[in-house]
């Protein structure tokens, strides 16, 4: 990490780490090894721009407002709200799960 500007914990204990000089989150286990990172300022729909902020969340209406923009073979877990400080798209939405 070079400049980490927002933390969240899932409840599998993961913790998600928002950069913002590389402009990715990055994803850690519990025993602190990198799973893997999203994001990145490509100019694609899932770009972040200077990330500074995450929540993670589970919360039914929330699910319930994301399952039209869900595949139909996905089995989303919960949903992770990353806020940039600028461009077009400041709240970016990304779902955790797995496929059915």
């Amino acid at each position: 990490m070079v400049r980490p500007k927002g933390i969240a914990i899932d409840s599998m204990n993961n913790v998600y780490v928002a950069d913002a000089a590389t402009e990715v989150v990055q994803l850690f286990n519990d025993k602190a090894k990198l799973l893997l990172f999203f994001g990145g300022n490509r100019g694609t729909p899932d770009s972040l721009y200077l990330p500074a902020g995450l929540h993670i969340t589970n919360d039914p209406e929330m699910m319930a407002a994301m399952a039209p923009r869900i595949a139909r073979n996905f089995d989303v877990k919960y949903v992770i709200v990353a806020v940039s400080q600028y461009g077009k798209n400041r709240i970016s939405i990304f779902g955790f799960g797995s496929p059915k």
